[in-house]
């Protein structure tokens, strides 16, 4: 059995960015317009009516101008350091020729994120979009559009505020905290001049080996949809800064696992599974544009907080030790590391990943490396010491059984900059963590692409069982003497019509000793479907409680046709919802079997 799984909800301070380019544009070969001049002065007229008079006075040549998107790199000669006042040098020359070209946006980062150097600052680029603006408009063309990512932040502007990566934010299962991450998103690109941001990544994290998982909400659809809508509607609060939903759609679920390799996705699973966040984003967020896959179907130090610092400003007689890298090689003295273990009480280990994003985070080995996992194994066969094993990652890569003797391990996904701060917190007891596994944590190389709603007939070969996973989508505990207990779950019926309303009911107890938060889940089965093989369950609903101990509370939740719905595989023909009479259950808690916990199951029936 798995050693308890403490998952970290991080602290929501800060913000960072991580996106693509919607287009990589050649211009080169695109003639000038013989219509330069172009009156884009705004009048007392609407918006709408001033974009139909641009349309109607430009040529051909500069509607598809307006079509294109160019790295502002393109723009730029010379190194890229901010450093010391020094800056990349526009070439104006070169904005002039994409002026006339008619060029209708620019995107990315003038500086190389790969160097050690500073962001810009705000000024920086209000400097750089007013220069770039200032030539546009001496050469009559159309206002041009800048978008840039906003992940989890404004991380390409120095100073702004980071938070955890999205797959960090979903474990949370606060949809108010994801609204106000948006909020602050928002505020601080817009500082910087840049009204357009690529965000939020909408795809749900279907392939465990996918470099890019840390930037989703995690595996499940509603789950998804919740919180996309939740970071849109944060990011467009302010009325002016587009929000724009990616990559629709599939891409997150690569066949070979390498980022941006096509996906092979069947049309029940793409309208069923990947198209619900983004329709959510349309109708619920009203999302103001949108982003295609790519694929078929600083001298200043940062100034977060390392997991070390705060361990030692929160811990007395803290000794550090550098076991191994994040390839698993040796770099301390290993019998010397042992030995400082052995006289300690509490070693808390910390393993996981290098920093990467997008393409060059492709693997061939979803296991961590064989080195960190046998640093661990040593120190838990220690047995004078109690071995907490803290994994910094973004995604779940498997972990060999390595953890099995640990006292207890906290998967942190990628939090943001005071994220050791918050790892501290909850390893101190200050926190009591309420996070919940937004993803399914796969055990064995051999089901790393099974989620949790998997069809009935995914099942593996020992008794026709669910696959071993070492922690299951919703997984998370508090402390020990902390726990809740569900009871009297009710249905208002048992029949309802196919376009009727269900009441469900249930109460949730702080049976423990210390306040603390959980996360009420609803699921929905089906029993027999007619148009495709059913899902195990699929998430409809959830909402996070707040508990002092003791307390209960009743959870109320509205199902309706939505839930036991689904999409029929038309592709092309706009989505046709279906609802099948016949036997459904409703299932409270993440980890309920209902032949063991049949209390927690309520079963009902649809007509037609």
């Amino acid at each position: 059995m798995a050693p308890p799984l403490v998952h970290l909800k991080a602290s929501f301070g800060a913000f960072v960015v991580a996106c693509c380019f919607l287009y990589s544009a050649q211009v080169d070969r695109l003639p000038p317009s013989p219509a330069a001049h172009v009156n884009f002065a705004v009048t007392a007229a609407g918006p709408r009516d001033v974009v139909a008079d641009l349309l109607v006075n430009l040529t051909t040549a500069q509607k598809v101008g307006q079509l294109l998107q160019v790295d502002i790199r393109k723009l730029f000669d010379g190194g890229d350091d901010w450093n010391n006042g020094g800056s990349p040098k526009l070439n104006k020359a070169r904005v002039a020729e994409y002026a006339k070209l008619g060029i209708g946006s620019f995107f990315n980062t003038p500086f190389d994120g790969r160097t050690q150097v500073q962001a810009p600052t705000a000024a920086n680029w209000r400097s750089i979009l007013h220069d770039i603006h200032t030539i546009y408009a001496e050469h009559h063309a159309v206002p041009f559009v800048y978008g840039i990512d906003t992940i989890h932040g404004a991380n390409y502007i120095q100073d702004a505020t980071l938070f955890p990566q999205p797959l960090a934010a979903a474990s949370s299962f606060n949809v108010d905290l994801v609204y106000r991450m948006g909020q602050v998103a928002a505020k601080d690109t817009l500082a910087a001049g840049i009204p357009w941001v690529f965000s939020p990544v909408l795809g749900i994290a279907a392939q465990p080996k996918w470099s890019r998982n840390y930037e989703t909400f995690g595996e499940d659809p509603h789950t998804v949809s919740a919180f996309g809508v939740a970071l849109i509607q944060g990011l467009q609060a302010n009325n002016r800064t587009a929000a724009c939903m990616k990559h629709f759609i599939g891409y997150s679920n690569p066949t070979s696992g390498n980022d941006r390799a096509d996906s092979v996705i069947s049309d029940f699973e793409l309208v069923n599974y990947y198209a619900p966040s983004f329709l959510a984003a349309v109708h619920q967020g009203r999302v103001k544009s949108a982003m295609e896959t790519y694929t078929n179907n600083s001298t200043l130090i940062p100034h977060g907080v390392s997991v070390r610092d705060a361990l030692n400003h929160t811990f007395a007689n803290v000794r550090y030790a550098e076991g191994v890298d994040t390839t698993g090689h040796v770099i301390g003295n290993r019998t010397a590391d042992l030995a400082l273990a052995a006289s300690s009480t509490y070693t808390i280990v910390v393993v996981g990943e290098s920093p990467y994003a997008e393409k060059n985070g492709d693997i061939d080995e979803l296991a961590l490396p064989d080195g960190q996992l046998e640093y661990v194994r040593a120190l838990t066969a220690i047995h004078s010491t109690n071995v907490i094993l803290v994994v910094v990652q973004g995604r779940p890569r498997l972990l060999q059984g390595a953890h099995k003797l640990a006292a207890a391990v906290l998967v942190s996904f990628l939090p943001c900059e005071q994220g050791g701060q918050a790892i501290a917190d909850v390893i101190s007891g200050r926190v009591n963590p309420s996070a919940k596994l937004p993803l399914t944590y796969p055990q064995a190389s051999g089901n790393i692409h099974l989620p949790y709603f998997h069809r009935v007939n995914s099942e593996c070969r020992e008794g026709f069982q669910d696959c071993a996973m070492e922690w299951t989508f919703g997984a998370g505990l508090s402390y020990t003497y902390t726990s809740f207990e569900y009871s009297n779950v009710t249905l208002s019926d048992t029949k309802v019509w196919s376009n009727g309303t269900l009441t469900l009911d249930v109460t949730v107890t702080n049976t423990g000793l210390r306040a603390g938060k959980e996360v009420v889940f609803v699921f929905i089965s089906q029993k027999v479907r007619h148009g495709a093989v059913p899902e195990v369950k699929l998430l409809k609903h959830f909402t996070k409680v707040s508990l002092q101990p003791q307390e209960a509370t009743t959870v109320r939740f509205t199902l309706s046709a939505a839930d036991w719905s689904y999409y029929r595989p038309q592709i092309g023909r706009g989505f046709h919802s279906v609802s099948e009479p016949g036997l459904f259950h409703a299932i409270v808690k993440h980890d309920t079997d209902c032949g063991r916990h049949p209390a927690l199951c309520k079963a009902f029936h649809v007509e037609a």
